[in-house]
């Protein structure tokens, strides 16, 4: 990759990041495009620079829109940060480098300000075809309704199903933010939702270049492999005032087949007076059982469970 190269796919991502619509639209490729001309430089080589970024998979065609967007990907705001840290460790020698009267110092590059795109000749870039799902995440946390603790779980995991990350990999804590708010959440419901996740074990903090970032652990992305959670279980579901002890997945699972010995079907509330621990960690149970198959919500009115073929013989 020449240096020419580099620094072209530098400025679009910088360009994206500054200027996006949101993450999860992106830039209007025309934007794009008008930014790019007001920097008199060739469009041979935006499409240089775009079949480069989109080789890596690290911008992709927004899909469902109209207008073409661009937007990046978890590997493209990685490259980004990358971006930045070769910045600022430029600027830091520069500041502690001796000054050369003799050497003029480079004009720092300042691309033309944002403005509405005109008419104007369209690049040559090849675009892939988006294939990323359309739908912006599920409202798990309807507005100005009280927050629940499988409603917090859903809306923070909703997240990474969005950007289709698996174990291991980690999303930039600033990222997770700004998703959280162009859903229309809450700050503090972010800082509440993040404590549920960790006390389930299903994210994991890291630190990187003195950025902040969350990782999906094994158990989280087994959760949201699995079906959405039933909005049954959400509706029985009561406002979260405090984060109470919870236990393992297999656990849970373990207690909540145990409550069905008896009987292969149950009400919600037999369950719950059967139930030892919190309401909020019954839910859950039931949660994990659906998704994992072995329960099946049979009724919604009254609330009623019923053990699948799979449960039944787990069960035994």
């Amino acid at each position: 990759m020449t240096d020419s190269l580099h620094d072209d796919a530098d400025d679009l991502l910088h360009w994206l990041n500054a200027h996006s619509v949101s993450i999860s639209d992106g830039i209007p490729f025309s934007v794009m495009q008008q930014k790019w001309s007001a920097t008199n430089r060739p469009l041979t080589n935006l499409r240089s620079s775009l079949e480069w970024l989109f080789g890596r998979r690290l911008l992709v065609m927004t899909p469902g829109l109209e207008q073409p967007h661009v937007r990046l990907t978890t590997q493209g705001f990685e490259q980004l940060l990358l971006a930045m840290d070769g910045a600022r460790q430029q600027a830091t020698v520069a500041m502690t480098a001796p000054v050369q009267a003799s050497v003029a110092a480079p004009a720092p590059f300042n691309p033309a300000p944002l403005a509405p795109a005109a008419a104007a000749p369209v690049a040559t870039a090849v675009m892939p075809e988006a294939t990323e799902p359309a739908t912006p995440p599920s409202q798990f946390i309807p507005q100005g309704a009280s927050a629940t603790e499988i409603g917090l779980r859903n809306q923070v995991l909703m997240i990474f199903r969005d950007l289709k990350l698996s174990v291991g990999q980690q999303l930039i804590a600033t990222t997770l933010t700004r998703y959280w708010q162009e859903m229309g959440q809450r700050a503090d419901l972010l800082r509440a939702a993040i404590d549920v996740m960790l006390r389930d074990g299903y994210l994991q903090p890291a630190v990187k270049r003195y950025e902040n970032y969350w990782m999906l652990t094994a158990d989280g992305h087994a959760y949201i492999k699995g079906p959405l959670s039933d909005p049954a279980l959400l509706a029985v579901a009561k406002p979260l005032l405090q984060i109470e002890e919870s236990y393992p997945d297999v656990d849970l699972r373990r207690k909540a087949l145990g409550l069905f010995k008896r009987n292969a079907e149950m009400l919600f509330i037999s369950l719950e007076l059967n139930w030892r621990h919190s309401r909020d960690a019954l839910i859950h149970a039931l949660d994990l059982l659906v998704k994992s198959g072995e329960l099946q919500v049979s009724t919604r009115d009254p609330l009623t469970f019923r053990l699948s073929p799979q449960g039944a013989a787990r069960r035994r």
